[in-house]
Parts: C-alpha cells; sequence; structure tokens
C-alpha cells in the first residue's frame, strides 16, 4: 500500500537570483523522487519567505503542521534540507518533533533522515545557517550602498503622506494635508489656541471621518479594519522625522531590531520631500519631551501649581493629601525634615489649601488678561525685554551643539585605540574615556536646559496664541481646561511665594506683585 506524501518547497528572493532555486523545479525533481518511492501525493505546500522564518510560522508552513498534527501526512519530501530552515535550532528541532509524530523525512540531498542528530544533517544544517549569515550581509551591503546613494530601501509599505516610487518617497497630497493639521494642532492647539493631546487629535479626525492609516492601506487586522485613529497612531507620526525630510536607514540593530535601537550617528540619513518644516517637527518633539516630564503617571490628582509655588523658606513646595475633590494640600518639602542634614531644621510654614491657592493663582491670571489693550502691551514689554537674553542663549546652544560633536568624535577615537590598547595605555585611555563621557552628559544637560529655555520665549507666535486664548477665557465662551491653564501658567512664568499664610503671585509680565491672605480668602471664599 503507497503512502501519502506531501512536498514542501519553498523560496526567497536571494535563492531565485543565486541559486535558480524555483518553486516549480524544486517541485518537479520531488515529484520525480516519489514516483521513484512509490509515494502518492497528497498536496503540495510552497512558500515565498526567508528561511530565518521558523517553519511553523510561515503561511503555507502553519497549513502542513495542521495536517502533521492532525495525522493526515505519513511522509514529507523537500528539495533540500535548507528549504525547510536555513536556522539551524528551528531545522533539528522540527525534525526531531515530526520524527517523533511517526513522519518520515526525505531530503533529495541528504536522503532520508532517521534522527535529528544525523550528523549529515547537522553538517547541512550549519551550512544553511553559515549561507543565511552571508545572504543577510551581502543584502546588508547593498541595502547600505543604495542608503548612501540617496534611495530609500527597505519599504515595505510606505509612510503615511507618502507614496514609494522607484527607490524615492513622492508626497501624497491629500494625506500630507492631514500629517500638516496634526502636527499643527500638537505644536499650536486648535482655533482657540486650546492644546490638544495626542487623544484629542485621534478623537477628532476619527469624528471628521479621516481614513487612518491602515485603512488608506487596505490593512486589515484580526479580520476587523481599524475603526478609528488612536492616539498611538498619532504619536508615531508626531515622532516620524521623515516628516521633516530625514528619512534614515538602519534605526535598529538586528532582526526585527532585537539588538536595540542603532545610535544616531550611525544611521543612514537619506534627504525626502519634507510635509512639514524642521522647526515645526523639533517644536513636536520639545512639546512630546514637555508633556512626559509633567507626566502624572502615578500620580492620584493633577496639581496646577507643581514646580511653580515656593515656601518662604526658599524651598519648593509640593502638593499631597486627602482623597476628596478639595481636600489636597501644597506643602513645604522641609516640613517634615526627610533628607535634612542634622541641624538644618524643619519648616514650620503651614498646610496650604490646594484648591485655595489654584484659585488664588489663577484668578490673578485672568484679572492680567481682562484688558486685551493693557494685556498686550505688557506681552510686548516682556518680549522687548527678554530680546537681550535670548541672543546669548542661542549663541551658547550652538556652542554646546559644537562641542558635544566635538566630544563624540573624541570619544570615537578612544574607543577605537582602546581596541588595541594593552596595559598601561589601556588604563590611561579607559580614564580618558571616563572623563570624556562625564563632559559629555554636562554638555547634553546643558543643552537641554538652553533648548527648555529658548522654547518658552515669548515669540510672535506665542503672544498671538495668548491673545486668542484671552478672547476665549476673558469673554467666558470657554472653560479652560486643566492642560491650558498650567500651559500659560508655565509660559506667563507665573511664581507663588507662600509666607506666613500669605501668597505673593507674579510672572514675566512684571508690574507689582499680587498679595493675598490666605487665612482671609479661605474665611470668604467657600467650597474651595
Amino acid at each position: 500500500m503507497s503512502k501519502n506524501a506531501v512536498i514542501y518547497a519553498r523560496v526567497s528572493t536571494d535563492d531565485q537570483a543565486e541559486h535558480g532555486y524555483s518553486l516549480p523545479s524544486q517541485i518537479e525533481s520531488c515529484e520525480k523522487f516519489a514516483s521513484q518511492k512509490s509515494f502518492d501525493i497528497a498536496a503540495v505546500f510552497q512558500d515565498d519567505v526567508s528561511g530565518a522564518k521558523p517553519v511553523a510560522s510561515r503561511p503555507e508552513g502553519k497549513l502542513l503542521q495542521r495536517a502533521i498534527d492532525s495525522g493526515q501526512v505519513k511522509v514529507v519530501i523537500v528539495f533540500q534540507i535548507d528549504r525547510l530552515s536555513r536556522d539551524i535550532v528551528d531545522l533539528l528541532t522540527t525534525v526531531r518533533d515530526w520524527l517523533q509524530a511517526g513522519i518520515e523525512i526525505y531530503s533529495l540531498d541528504v536522503g532520508q533522515i532517521t534522527s535529528e542528530l544525523d550528523i549529515v544533517l547537522v553538517i547541512k544544517g550549519w551550512q544553511g545557517s553559515d549561507e543565511r549569515q552571508k545572504i543577510r550581509e551581502r543584502t546588508t551591503r547593498g541595502k547600505n550602498a543604495k542608503a548612501k546613494a540617496g534611495k530609500v530601501v527597505g519599504v515595505g509599505s510606505s509612510p503615511y503622506g507618502y507614496n514609494y516610487s522607484g527607490g524615492e518617497l513622492v508626497i501624497d497630497e491629500a494625506q500630507a494635508q492631514i500629517v500638516s493639521m496634526i502636527f499643527d494642532w500638537y505644536v499650536r492647539g486648535d482655533d482657540y489656541s486650546h492644546m490638544m493631546s495626542l487623544y484629542t487629535i485621534a478623537e477628532r479626525l476619527t469624528k471628521m471621518g479621516i481614513p487612518t492609516p491602515s485603512n488608506v492601506k487596505g490593512l486589515i487586522r484580526n479580520g476587523v479594519k481599524t475603526i478609528g485613529w488612536s492616539s498611538g497612531v498619532i504619536r508615531q507620526l508626531i515622532v516620524s522625522e521623515t516628516y521633516s525630510g530625514v528619512w534614515r536607514y538602519g534605526k535598529y540593530i538586528g532582526e526585527g531590531g532585537r539588538g536595540g535601537r542603532r545610535p544616531v550617528e550611525e544611521q543612514i540619513a537619506v534627504n525626502v520631500p519634507a510635509i512639514i518644516s524642521r522647526e515645526m517637527w523639533e517644536l513636536a518633539q520639545e512639546r512630546r519631551a514637555y508633556n512626559s516630564k509633567i507626566a502624572r503617571r502615578r500620580m492620584k490628582r493633577q496639581y496646577l501649581l507643581r514646580g511653580l509655588v515656593y515656601c518662604g523658606c526658599g524651598h519648593a513646595m509640593v502638593g499631597g493629601g486627602g482623597r476628596g475633590e478639595h481636600l489636597y494640600y501644597y506643602y513645604c518639602t522641609r516640613r517634615y525634615g526627610s533628607g535634612l542634614a542634622i541641624g538644618s531644621g524643619v519648616c514650620t510654614e503651614p498646610l496650604v489649601k490646594g484648591g485655595l491657592i489654584e484659585f488664588v493663582t489663577w484668578d490673578y491670571i485672568l484679572n492680567l488678561i481682562k484688558d486685551p489693550q493693557q494685556f498686550e502691551t505688557k506681552l510686548r514689554q516682556a518680549q522687548a525685554k527678554e530680546a537681550a537674553t535670548i541672543q546669548p542663549k542661542e549663541k551658547e546652544l550652538d556652542h554646546v551643539i559644537a562641542l558635544l560633536e566635538d566630544t563624540e568624535k573624541e570619544a570615537e577615537e578612544i574607543a577605537c585605540a582602546s581596541r588595541k590598547a594593552k596595559g598601561l595605555i589601556a588604563a590611561k585611555l579607559e580614564r580618558q574615556g571616563d572623563e570624556v563621557n562625564k563632559r559629555y552628559e554636562a554638555l547634553t544637560q546643558r543643552k537641554s536646559e538652553l533648548q527648555e529655555a529658548l522654547a518658552i520665549e515669548l515669540t510672535d507666535d506665542m503672544i498671538s496664541d495668548l491673545l486668542r486664548f484671552r478672547e476665549v477665557v476673558a469673554l467666558g465662551l470657554e472653560n479652560p481646561t486643566f492642560e491650558d491653564r498650567r500651559r500659560w501658567l508655565e509660559i506667563l512664568q507665573t511664581k507663588v511665594t507662600v509666607t506666613n499664610c500669605k501668597a505673593v503671585v507674579a510672572c514675566r509680565l512684571g508690574g507689582t506683585p499680587f498679595q493675598y491672605d490666605l487665612i482671609a480668602l479661605q474665611t470668604s471664599v467657600s467650597g474651595i
């Protein structure tokens, strides 16, 4: 009685180009072998996929495995053993499991395989793994060369906003309009200058009926089309440097990025058509960094004055307190003496009700913006006063960036020299490396400080946003959100100082700071 046999054939682009392993030629050879053995061919499974992918994870390989598990298959025939796998571990594991299931395995280059420890099988398996490594190296070299020549390579599907054509990204005008709108909302806010979170942007696009990137590409996950935009998709677009005109090749190390992200200086930058300006992209990254900095993932409540309120003793005040809506407080970090040096003393400034001090501070801002002409005049005066400080900061930032580049080159030179150095020279290079690392960390910190300081300078655009915001809030057309209030408190560089239960509120617009008696105010204002 003849046995039911199946043929498994696999090919990849590299196999066809280098060895002529076409699927029809493999199948034809296997059919001749089956005929010689008097096997009945019950099915043919053929994959067009890399041999690095496990057999059971391939489209046709899954079907083959199901047939084996169901007992429908007794014999498996392959053209060469590396058609099963170019990964030695996957190959030997697959062979062992199939043999234990009672499957007869034949490979035209090995013969019948009766054990996963068969020496010929192991040798062929190692050869396949070695060939896979060589193919990967040749492919990588080819892609690197194309990227260095200014070509976009390895694009499975083009980024949203672009179409891929002959190694180049071409702007899709309709999608590019959506990308520009997303960045504008994220950086500048909506028509009323209210800041928009990733979630809010996603929600608005969904309500507008804008197709998602996956819908545009016709992608279906788990048999279902994406219903609407998500904050995760918006974040992917915001962080993509491609939209500012720079596409990077080699961002990740190893297959599937298992080796982590490759340093930017080791990536290959390719110029592509920009959808937004570089300045807009950098502003979006600053906004993202700021959001990350003030993230309240582990906080039970949002503290409007976090980092803006100080005790008269000179130390910061922090938020804390009860569970109720208004039962929270601000208190001096020295109040409970934690982490204080011996003899440094404990601050005795009383707790300040959170709702009260936040009400006082926001009321101060509202008083400032009641008169539109006076408010704009103060903004312009503050802008002119600060103009003299902007240029030195920008100049210092340029110096810091240049020093960082020099430090990176120095670190690379030390790293190259360290590979060959021994003994005393190696020890000296190690000390130099430590010094370079410390210098790099200090310069990076200073760069961050300068960028953060310049990010809140009173530009014309920022003043325009403040004036639009003033119109909405001052006229009572809409209640500002927590994010709105927090943003403008920071832009106006609001500072609150509490001394003996009196709060002094000041900001960058100058003028006489307002002083409130918190105890007297508490008795006159209810519900705070």
